[in-house]
């Protein structure tokens, strides 16, 4: 996904409310999730379905005081509270943790079309 260029956050399938910079930093939490191997119309998908009825403050909302990374995590992973390297750590072994399962078919948080 190209960094947010000043269009609203519908412009990129999002379909929360939010400003050109709280945009900006969803387009980052969307680059992460696409990172774990996921289509950017999945990252998006999981996105809507976490935040899509939020309205955002103007920038920077609350939710930017934590990385994208940090959101990423929580909207891709379920929880694993065993775990015992930090998410953060790029050296953290992922294989055993659980994925959410993405939104159904037929959900409306499905804004772009799928690949592949």
């Amino acid at each position: 996904m190209a960094r947010e260029d000043g269009r609203g956050p519908a412009a990129y399938g999002l379909v929360m409310k939010a400003d050109r910079g709280t945009t900006r930093f969803l387009c980052e939490v969307v680059e992460v999730l696409e990172s774990f191997g996921i289509s950017r119309a999945e990252a998006v998908a999981r996105l809507n379905r976490s935040w899509g009825s939020l309205e955002f403050e103007p920038y920077p909302d609350l939710v930017c005081h934590e990385e994208p990374e940090y959101w990423a995590h929580r909207m891709y992973y379920a929880d694993n509270a065993g775990a015992t390297v930090p998410y953060w750590d790029e050296g953290a072994d992922r294989g055993a943790w659980a994925v959410v399962p993405a939104p159904p078919d037929g959900d409306p948080a499905w804004t772009l079309p799928r690949e592949g």
